[in-house]
Formats: C-alpha cells, sequence, structure tokens
C-alpha cells in the first residue's frame, strides 16, 4: 500500500510447534479486579501503534466482529508509543489494558515463548505473575521478512537460503533475532497477506469517516 507493491515478502517465523502464526493478547494488571472482555466496558485502553497488527488493527477488527465498538466502549484509548511502552502503562495504571503480540504457547507466566511480554521478562521489565491476560485473538499470520521487489533474484535466494539454514547454523542468535524460541523460517508470497493488506484499507476507510 505505501510503496505501490514495491516490496514482497521471503519468508516467515515458524513457531516452536511449527505454525506459523501468533496472536494478540490484551492484558491487565492481576489487581485490577478485570477478568474478561466484559469487565473493560468504561474502562482505558492503551493501544500500542496505529500500524501494529496486534498492538492495533487485529484487536479493533476482532473486537467490531465481537459487536465491540472500541470508541464506545472503552472510556478512554490512546496510542502509547510501541508495545513495551503500552504493557508498562498499564503497570504504572495509567491505562486499564493493553494488546500485545505473543506466541500464544508455552507458560503465560515465562511471557509465552516468544513476543514481546517474553522480551520484557527475560529483560526484567515485568513479572507475568502481576498481570492477567484477558483476551485473545484468534491466530494471526506471522510478519515477513522482506525485500524490495527490484533487487536481483540471485540476492533474494541468498536471502531465503541464508534464514533457512541459520536455526541450526547459528542457533544463539537466531535465538536472539526471534527473541526466544522457534523453529526456524517457511517460505511466504504476497498472497499470505491479503487478508492483512484489506485489513489496512479497511481501517483506512475507518479513519477518514471517524475523521
Amino acid at each position: 500500500m505505501d510503496t505501490n507493491g514495491g516490496v514482497e515478502p521471503l519468508l516467515t517465523t515458524e513457531e516452536a510447534d511449527g505454525s506459523v502464526s501468533y496472536v494478540a493478547v490484551m492484558l491487565v494488571r492481576a489487581d485490577s479486579g478485570i477478568r474478561t472482555l466484559e469487565d473493560m466496558r468504561g474502562k482505558a485502553m492503551a493501544w500500542s501503534d496505529p500500524n501494529s497488527a496486534s498492538g492495533y488493527l487485529i484487536p479493533r477488527f476482532a473486537l467490531r466482529r465481537q459487536g465491540v465498538n472500541p470508541e464506545q466502549y472503552f472510556s478512554r484509548t490512546g496510542f502509547a508509543g510501541g508495545h513495551e511502552q503500552a504493557i508498562i502503562a498499564v503497570v504504572q495504571k495509567q491505562y486499564d489494558a493493553a494488546v500485545t503480540r505473543a506466541s500464544g504457547q508455552g507458560d503465560v507466566n515465562a511471557g509465552y515463548t516468544r513476543g514481546t511480554l517474553r522480551a520484557m521478562v527475560e529483560k526484567g521489565l515485568l513479572d507475568m505473575h502481576q498481570m492477567r491476560v484477558i483476551w485473545t485473538s484468534e491466530p494471526i499470520i506471522n510478519g515477513p521478512q522482506t525485500v524490495r521487489t527490484d533487487l536481483p533474484e540471485s540476492f533474494k535466494e541468498d536471502m531465503r537460503l541464508f534464514h533457512l539454514a541459520l536455526p541450526k547454523a547459528h542457533p544463539e542468535i537466531y535465538r536472539q533475532i526471534e527473541r526466544g524460541g522457534g523453529a526456524g523460517y517457511r517460505e511466504v508470497t504476497h498472497q499470505d497477506y491479503v487478508f492483512m493488506v484489506e485489513m489496512r484499507k479497511q481501517e483506512a476507510v475507518e479513519r477518514r469517516r471517524r475523521n
């Protein structure tokens, strides 16, 4: 949309179980008394970033499908400036809930196997025992490794082969890049992301309507 087709996807990350998807999760403080999405009615919601799938686009799209109008359902919404910032805003009681990215696999108290929560736990920025996940989206295809479409095909192939070999050739580098565990990479095409493009277009229409 932003480059008139000037980029193309090559690969996406496989999760520990071989799937290629993640989820968006809604997080609150464990001592907030909020246990369900219904409890969030009239509360303050922090979005991560207006261009983030898990931190804004997918949750809004999913909530609207559930009959929830975010503009009316929550007392206040705002952009925190990033995923970590949104979660910290909840920890500091600036907002009641935030949405972010998680693998949806593994121990929730460890921040799952991958994603923003896991990275924050590993950096000592978050104690998941003090938080509660109250809503989880349907699976979302992992974001792609992308390249410019006008690059030589030989370079694109080198990029594919490099990433496909990386988990076994340099497992620690792979783990750091992927911010946790995973099974490797899988080849993808534009068709795998058509839904995301259409969702972005729909959100753009909604923004124009609201403005």
